[in-house]
C-alpha cells in the first residue's frame, strides 16, 4: 500500500502530528476488529464499544490521542488472536486495552482540572486586582477627607482667633458685656456679611442656654458721615443684629436695641484705626 505524502513544515506542531498520525493508524487497523469477533466474544464486543464511545469525544481525543491509539492496537490483536482461539492472549489484550481506556480519560480529568485550576487562578488574580484598586481608591478618598479635615481645622482656628481677637467680654454691672470690633457689614450700610456669624454664634449660643437672660444690643459708630446719619445707621445695624437672633430662635420680647451713633467714642477718630475701634456693636446679656 502506498501511503499519502504529507508536507510538513514548521507551523505543524507536535500534537498536530501526533494527531495525524493517530488518525492514519486507526484508519488502518481498526477494520481488523472484524463483525464475526464481536459477535462471538462478549468482553471484546464491550471493549470495543467503549472504544468507539471514547473516539467520539473531541477534547478526549485531543488530550489522550495516545492511549486511545494504544488501546485500538489492543483490541486489534485481540481479535487477531481470536481466530487462533488463544483465550488467555484475548483476555490479556482486553484487560491492557482497558488499562489504556482508562488512562486516557484519567489524562481528560488531569487536563480539566489544570484548565479550571488556571480559570480560578486567573479569576483569583482578577480579584486581587480589584480588591488593590479598591483599597486605593479607598485609601486616596480618606486621605482627600483627611486633608480636607485639617483644611477646615486651620480654618475653624483661624476664624476663631479672629473672633477672639475682636471679641472683648467683661463683667460690668449692667451684666456680661460683648463688645465687638470690625462686625462685619456691607460699608456704610446695616447689611451683616456672612463671616459676621463667627462673632456672634457664641452669644447666640449663650443667649439659647440662659433663656432667663434679657439682652441690650448697643451699636456705635465712627465720626465718618453727619450726626444723624450715623445715629439713623447705628440703629439699622443694632436692629440687623436683633434680627439675626430672631432668625435663630431667640424671642423678640428678650431684645432691646440702640443705635448710639457717634456719640460715646473709645478713643479719638482723627485715625483709620481710631474710626475702626469706635465702629463696634456692644451685646449686654443682662444680669
Amino acid at each position: 500500500m502506498k501511503l499519502p505524502a504529507v508536507a510538513l513544515n514548521s507551523s505543524i506542531t507536535p500534537s498536530a502530528i501526533l494527531l495525524l498520525m493517530y488518525g492514519f493508524i486507526s484508519t488502518l487497523f481498526f477494520p481488523l476488529i472484524t463483525h464475526a469477533a464481536s459477535e462471538s466474544y462478549a468482553p471484546l464486543v464491550k471493549i470495543e464499544q467503549r472504544l468507539q464511545r471514547a473516539q467520539t469525544d473531541n477534547e478526549l481525543v485531543k488530550v489522550s490521542a495516545i492511549p486511545l491509539y494504544d488501546a485500538e492496537v489492543l483490541i486489534s490483536r485481540a481479535n487477531f488472536q481470536l481466530a487462533k482461539a488463544e483465550q488467555s492472549l484475548i483476555d490479556h489484550y482486553i484487560y491492557l486495552a482497558d488499562l489504556k481506556l482508562k488512562t486516557a480519560y484519567v489524562l481528560l480529568d488531569e487536563y480539566q482540572t489544570r484548565t479550571r485550576i488556571s480559570e480560578l487562578k486567573e479569576q483569583r488574580d482578577l480579584e486581587i486586582s480589584k480588591f488593590i484598586a479598591e483599597q486605593s481608591q479607598q485609601r486616596a478618598n480618606r486621605d482627600t477627607m483627611i486633608t480636607q479635615l485639617r483644611r477646615n481645622l486651620e480654618n475653624s482656628t483661624l476664624q476663631t482667633n479672629q473672633q477672639s481677637e475682636n471679641t472683648v467680654q467683661q463683667e460690668t454691672a449692667r451684666g456680661t458685656e460683648f463688645i465687638i470690633n470690625g462686625l462685619g457689614f456691607d460699608q456704610e450700610s446695616n447689611t451683616l456679611l456672612p463671616d459676621s456669624q463667627f462673632n456672634l454664634q457664641p452669644i447666640l449660643d449663650l443667649l439659647q442656654e440662659l433663656p432667663d437672660r434679657d439682652v441690650i444690643i448697643e451699636a456705635h459708630t465712627s465720626n465718618k458721615g453727619t450726626r444723624n446719619q450715623n445715629l439713623v445707621l447705628s440703629q439699622q445695624r443694632a436692629n440687623s443684629i436683633r434680627d439675626y437672633f430672631i432668625n435663630r430662635g431667640v424671642t423678640a420680647q428678650r431684645i432691646s436695641t440702640l443705635g448710639s451713633g457717634e456719640n460715646f467714642p473709645l478713643t479719638e477718630n482723627n485715625t483709620a484705626e481710631g474710626r475702626k475701634e469706635n465702629e463696634r456693636i456692644e451685646i449686654i446679656l443682662k444680669k
